[in-house]
This record gives structure tokens, C-alpha cells and sequence, in this order.
């Protein structure tokens, strides 16, 4: 049974929040601002969702009881209005209005736990457009005091608590998506926290995922190391610190990796793309933090993406891989024992360059939209519910489509998609129906070889914009969301030569979104303050290495201002620029 509750749902709990006995649901909603609550019955479905406004785009939601009323009261991080949102239950399966409280820039995930010792339930929230944790200590009312501060790496993307050296009181461990690093904050017992300790993972990695790999309580590490061709393993120690990195070969050139349990033994286990081999590397856990080489699965040319979900409804977790060198995706059925069927090769179009996994026609099964810029068109491959996927509907787009994006560019609840046609000096809308078909709302001229495209809201509307970075005329392109689909006429604003990619934070600490665009053709890296209603100042240029191709953005320095780190394919190294605004 189907039950519709807001537009992007991404985070679930389940909870007796009404004092039935019987367990209820909660999901945040990313797109219309909201949380849904389906209460629960005897028969295991559930009441129509009843809505509750949260703050701008929830990431995830949590639930304790903040007011010690011995109801279970709500907590969601607000993404886009650097907000945590709490909403005290009634005990009937109703909540109140929320309160609002301050916290760090992007806002991404929370824990609640109780950091000093008073029986009340305090928060930790991971702000990954600062590097920074905020601390919120519960008051018995139900209230949080201002926010404490403690820098930790770039973009920190979840926070945990546990207790980690053995001491009976909760500390933090953070996960630093783009720093190559693990923070680990230990608690003094009074809601304080210590110095965030660094723990760097390997040379080059290109992506990471922790977990429980030695049944200890404790977190791990696992890391792809791109140039060594290896797996690197951080087993945690149980005192707050971690061993040395365990290396296990994976193949060439590791790009991708995910963990969960592939084999039903309630360890977990690892696979890895390898985008060099043209194979996915399955390693299962031992349970001592160990890892055994299980099997390599031939799939397509070059695969770089991969995701785990179960694709034919088995209750067993599958794997599905982009093969960005040839037009296929291939799809691995899992036989439960740790084992995967024969890949399914689902065709594409002609030369595939990019993907993106959705539940396009609203049937509560995974689908496929690929961009093939071989044939300029976009392909939506439906799912069957038994792993394998059909190409329902392949929509003409522009030539050389390259990037594609997916949300509700026109506010009817239904996903859309937005493609970058290079070879057409172009975007294309395209609007989603709700069968898994799209119609081409319109294209628009942004500026020659659109690179990359973001997507985030510059003038503070509520309406999502657009920036593309355009390679060919080196230029950036805006354009400001109508909220029905359309946009205004693009404004370009030169930056320097061969832009190659684009990224959007508030540098100069003024509330207001600016830009940062990797130029490979004279490398620099051009940033664009933001004047808070969607247009831009002159670009100020910074030199960095040869043929900067990515910029990212992170605290590096810990003096809580988004640094810039910028990779740099010619030179073969990496740039750091420091933020020096006051």
C-alpha cells in the first residue's frame, strides 16, 4: 500500500508517538518544507499523513523528548535556512507548532543524546557549509541554549554519538566528506567538548563509507584510494582513537564504494566500482574488522557510480552501476549469500555520460534517467520490480547532454529533470508527468559547452535557480526560478577561462549565496559575492595549480570561513585558498 506524503521524502522513523502500542511513522519532506506523521493501527497501515511545517528543505528528522513530559517530541535540520526545527508532541500522535534555533551554515544531520549528564536531551548538528558541529544543550522545558561551535573539517555530512573511550559519556564522531578526514570530538561529561582530533584517510580517495566492521560499538572507516587501486580499513579502538589504515587491493583505479549486508550475517561487507578494470569487487566482512575478496563482477566499460537497493523486491540488497564508457547500465541481483547473478545489461542510449536513480512514475520501485550524449537524447528506464529495468520513454534533449539534475522545478509535486546540452550552448527542462515520462517544457541559451549545472536558491524566494557553468565562452549563467517551471532570461557573468566547474556558499559571511568556478583554460579560480537577490558582483580571480577542474569549499583552517580547495589535473595537486574576510 502507497501512502503520499510530501515531495522528496529522505528520512523515515518509526516511533509510537500516540501511546497506542502500535508504531507510527514520521518522514521529512526535502521539498515542501514539511514532516509527515502516519499513525499507525492493527491491520499495519496507516491513517491518512497529517502535514506539519518544519523549516526550508528538512534533511532528516529525529525523535526523543526534549520536555521530559514523557511524549516523544521531533527534531529536523532545516538545510536551507541554517535552522533546526523541534515540535513537541502531544502524545496523541499530534505535534505542536515549531520553535526554531540557530545553527551552523547547511545544516545536514543531528543526534540527540545527553552530553552533560542532567537527564535531558541535548543536540548535535553537523553544518556542512562551515565545517562546524553545533552543540545545543536541552533545557527542561524543552528549550535549547544558544549553539557552541566546534570546528571540525570540510563538509562535515553525518555526526554520531556513542561512547568511545569507555568513559560512560557520549562523544561525537563526524564523517568529513571532502577533507579525506574523521573528526573525533570526546566529551567532558558537562556538554563541553574536546579538541576535534584528525584522522587523514588515503592519497586521492574518491569516495568513503563507515560502519560497524568489527561488531565492537564502535565506528570504522572504509576508503577508496583511487591512485593505489585499494580499500583502505580505520578499525576504531574503543578509546576515541583508530588503528592504522588496513589496505586491501580492489582493482584498478577504485571509484565507488558502498556497505551494507550482502550475505545476511549482520556484518557488514563492501563493494567497490573499479573504473579502471571495467568490474565491481565484492569483499565480505569477518566480523573482526576483516575483509574477504568474495568475488569481481565483470560489468560495462568504465563504470563510476554505483548504489545498493533492492531492485525486485526480494529483501535483498542489489547493485546497480553506471558504465560511463559505453551505453549501459548493468544491474547486479543479489542471491543473499553474499553471491550476485549475472549482470543484467540494461541499454541506454549512445554513450552514456551520467545517471541518476528516482522513483519516476510513483510506484514505489527505483528508476533510471541516464543522459547519452552519443545521441542527444535522455533515457528513462523504468523498473520491473524484479531487478531488471525497460527503457520506457527516451526524450530528445539538446546535443551532447552531459549533466542532468532532478527535483520540483514547478512545484506540482512530481520530479522534473534539467539536462546540459554541450555541443548546444544550451539547457533543457524537462517537465515530469508522474508515469515516468517527461515533456519538454522549454531550452534555454545559457552560454558555449555548458559544463556543470547546481541548483539552490540566490534570491531567498523559496524557488530554486540555476547556475551553469559555461566552458566555451567562459562564462557563469543565471537564472532565477519562476516556481512553475520556467525561468528568467539567463544573466552571464565572465569569470575566467574554460570554467569547469561551479559550486555556491556564502564566502564573505553576509547571509547572502556567492559562486566559486574552476577555470581550467588560465588557472584561477574565480569567486562572485552574491548580492543576496540573485545577481553577482565582478568576479575576483585567485591563481591556483594547472587545470583546476573541481573546487570545493570546507573550513580548513578552523576559523569557522569557507576555505576553497581546488584539484588540479595538470599540475597534479592540490590548491588550498584561504578565506581572509572578517
Amino acid at each position: 500500500m502507497n501512502y503520499t506524503v510530501g515531495t522528496l521524502p529522505n528520512s523515515l522513523i518509526s516511533a509510537d508517538f500516540n501511546n497506542d502500542t502500535k508504531l507510527d511513522l514520521v518522514v521529512s519532506n526535502f521539498f515542501d518544507n514539511t514532516i509527515s506523521v502516519l499513525l499507525g493501527n492493527e491491520y499495519g497501515i496507516f491513517d491518512t499523513p497529517v502535514t506539519y511545517a518544519a523549516g526550508d528543505n528538512p534533511t532528516s528528522v529525529i525523535s526523543a523528548d526534549f520536555n521530559n513530559d514523557n511524549k516523544l517530541d521531533l527534531a529536523v535540520p532545516n538545510y536551507n535556512n541554517n535552522t533546526v526545527s523541534v515540535l513537541f508532541g502531544n502524545g496523541n500522535g499530534s505535534f505542536q507548532s515549531p520553535m526554531s534555533y540557530t545553527v551552523g551554515k547547511i545544516p545536514y544531520s543531528l543526534v540527540s543524546s545527553d552530553f552533560n549528564n542532567d537527564n535531558i536531551s541535548d543536540l548535535a548538528v553537523a553544518n556542512s557549509g562551515e565545517g562546524t558541529i553545533s552543540v545545543l544543550i536541552g533545557n527542561v522545558n524543552g528549550s535549547f541554549q544558544s549553539s557552541i561551535y566546534y570546528p571540525v573539517e570540510y563538509f562535515p555530512f553525518s555526526v554520531i554519538a556513542a561512547d568511545f573511550n569507555n568513559d560512560n559519556n557520549p562523544d561525537l564522531v563526524v564523517a568529513n566528506r571532502e577533507s579525506n578526514s574523521v573528526s573525533v570530538l570526546l566529551g567532558n561529561r558537562n556538554g563541553t567538548f574536546q579538541t576535534a582530533i584528525r584522522y587523514m584517510v588515503g592519497a586521492l580517495p574518491s569516495s568513503v563509507t563507515s560502519g560497524n566492521f568489527d561488531n565492537d560499538t564502535n565506528l570504522d572507516l572504509a576508503v577508496t584510494n583511487y591512485d593505489s587501486n585499494t580499500v583502505s580499513v580505520l578499525l576504531g579502538m574503543g578509546n576515541g582513537s583508530f588503528q592504522s589504515p588496513i589496505n586491501y587491493g580492489v582493482g584498478t583505479n577504485p571509484f565507488s564504494i558502498i556497505s551494507t549486508d550482502f550475505n545476511y550475517d549482520k556484518i557488514l561487507d563492501i563493494a567497490v566500482t573499479n573504473y579502471g578494470q571495467s568490474t565491481v569487487r565484492v569483499l565480505l566482512g569477518d566480523g573482526q574488522g576483516a575483509f574477504i575478496a568474495q568475488g569481481i563482477y565483470t560489468v560495462g566499460d568504465s563504470p563510476s557510480f554505483a548504489l545498493a537497493a533492492d531492485f525486485n523486491n526480494d529483501n535483498k540488497s542489489d547493485v546497480a552501476v553506471t558504465n560511463s564508457g559505453e551505453s549501459t547500465v548493468s544491474v547486479l541481483l543479489s542471491n543473499g549469500n553474499g553471491t550476485f547473478q549475472v549482470p543484467i545489461i540494461c541499454e541506454a542510449g549512445q554513450n552514456p555520460s551520467s545517471l541518476i536513480s528516482f522513483d519516476f512514475n510513483n510506484d514505489t520501485k527505483l528508476d533510471l534517467a541516464v543522459t547519452n550524449s552519443g545521441d542527444n537524447t535522455v533515457s528513462v528506464l523504468l523498473a520491473n520490480g524484479n531487478g531488471s529495468f525497460r527503457v520506457a520513454f527516451t526524450i530528445g534533449v539538446g546535443f551532447t547532454p552531459s549533466s542532468i539534475i532532478s527535483s520540483d522545478f514547478n512545484n506540482d509535486k512530481i520530479l522534473d529533470l534539467i539536462v546540459t546540452n554541450e555541443g548546444q550552448a544550451s539547457i533543457s527542462v524537462l517537465l515530469g508527468i508522474g508515469n515516468g515520462n517527461f515533456e519538454t517544457l522549454t531550452t534555454y541559451i545559457v552560454g558555449i559547452y555548458p559544463k556543470s549545472l547546481i541548483s539552490v536558491d540566490f534570491n531567498y524566494d523559496k524557488i530554486l535557480d540555476l547556475a551553469v557553468a559555461n566552458r566555451g565562452d567562459h562564462t557563469v549563467s543565471v537564472l532565477l526560478g519562476i516556481g512553475n517551471g520556467y525561468f528568467h532570461t539567463p544573466i552571464r557573468y565572465r569569470v575566467g577561462n574554460l570554467p569547469f566547474s561551479v559550486i555556491s556558499s556564502d564566502f564573505n559571511n553576509d547571509t547572502k549565496l556567492d559562486l566559486a568556478v574552476a577555470n581550467s583554460g588560465d588557472n584561477t579560480v574565480s569567486v562572485l559575492l552574491g548580492n543576496g537577490n540573485g545577481t553577482f558582483l565582478t568576479r575576483m580571480d585567485y591563481a591556483v595549480g594547472t587545470t583546476p577542474l573541481s573546487v570545493i569549499f570546507g573550513d580548513v583552517d578552523n576559523d569557522k570561513k569557507p576555505d576553497l580547495i581546488v584539484t588540479n589535473s595538470g599540475s597534479g595537486d592540490v590548491s588550498v585558498l584561504r578565506n581572509r574576510c572578517k
